[in-house]
């Protein structure tokens, strides 16, 4: 029964690290360009990067916690 406790919250503690991971590179990357960083890719690589992270991010608030 042990082993089984410390796995489930191993598990849940990988899922939260995960999660925070994911949702401060989405916040990086959403105000890098407000910023003034650029990147070193032409307009049309931004533009199809740029509609990917849009969609995702839609994607992410429609997931519903």
């Amino acid at each position: 029964m042990n082993k089984d406790i410390r796995r489930n919250f191993a598990v849940c503690v990988t899922m939260f690290v995960a999660i925070i991971f994911v949702l401060t590179t989405l916040v990086l990357l959403s105000h890098s360009n407000k910023e003034g960083i650029v990147f070193a890719q032409s307009d049309s690589n931004a533009s199809k990067f740029k509609a990917i992270r849009d969609q995702y991010l839609q994607s992410w608030e429609n997931f519903g916690f």
